[in-house]
């Protein structure tokens, strides 16, 4: 077990951030009313997306290649591991030999050197007819102090991004562009916040990205649907545009790539 492994909920200080909250919106506007299934969660994080999936019906493995982040997951939503219904392993999609109605993979491609090859691996792991949900950060020119210091390798535009679904076998249903204005706003903040950090190795960054929110913790009690419900809503007037600051595609498995 790594040094970073939380022991008990009180030594994890995490907090959904505003741009999580935002992200979380649109995959329930896409899921619509489905509520059944199996759904595999890749790089699930702190497992927040996992267990709002399982309390929404549906049977969710989620992974992650950091064992802290497991463990935090563990730690957190312990009663819900205790069913069947939610379950967090440390593992990877290229490894894993079982077949899901649905995958999400939120801020993950982005740390993945052959992104292709990833998505061939989505594809593989789908069931026929399956569904896949992905976000990315968006807008290659945007790349900056935050993108370097959580391990980014690169941020996506539209076209390439779906050029990717494209050549993995995936067909497009939906791409939308969300996050403005909040996420953009907050986008400045955490480039400046993390301009003088030490960039590390990329794989310890990524393996620390998906529970580190030390420096934004202080504002966690701003961070809630309540509080956002006027960003929810008004990110929707641009889902259409590349203004956003982060990309959320749904597609569908092809049945030949």
């Amino acid at each position: 077990m790594s040094d970073d492994t939380p022991s008990t909920k009180a030594d994890l200080k995490y907090f959904n951030a505003p741009r999580y909250l935002l992200r979380r919106y649109c995959v329930r506007k896409l899921l619509g009313a489905r509520s059944s299934g199996s759904v595999l969660d890749i790089g699930c994080g702190a497992g927040d997306l996992s267990y709002t999936l399982s309390q929404k019906g549906f049977n969710v493995t989620g992974i992650d290649f950091s064992e802290a982040a497991i463990e935090a997951c563990k730690l957190r939503f312990a009663e819900s591991v205790a069913t069947d219904r939610l379950s967090f392993r440390k593992d990877d999609l290229f490894r894993i030999e079982e077949k899901f109605d649905v995958i999400v993979m939120m801020e993950v491609l982005e740390h993945i050197e052959d992104d292709l090859s990833a998505m061939k691996a989505v594809h593989n792991l789908l069931l026929p007819g399956g569904t896949v949900l992905l976000s990315v950060p968006a807008n290659s020119h945007w790349y900056g102090a935050y993108d370097r210091y959580v391990g980014h390798i690169r941020r996506y535009d539209r076209v390439d991004l779906e050029s990717v679904f494209a050549n993995a076998g995936l067909d497009v249903q939906q791409t939308w562009s969300y996050g403005v204005p909040l996420a953009n706003l907050t986008e400045v903040v955490r480039n400046r916040l993390y301009a003088n950090k030490p960039v590390i190795e990329t794989e310890q960054a990524t393996k620390r990205s998906g529970i580190n929110r030390a420096l934004e913790y202080p504002i966690r009690h701003l961070s809630n649907d309540i509080v956002l419900f006027p960003f929810l809503q008004l990110q929707r007037l641009f889902f259409s545009t590349n203004l956003g600051t982060g990309l959320i595609v749904k597609a569908v498995k092809r049945d030949t790539v």
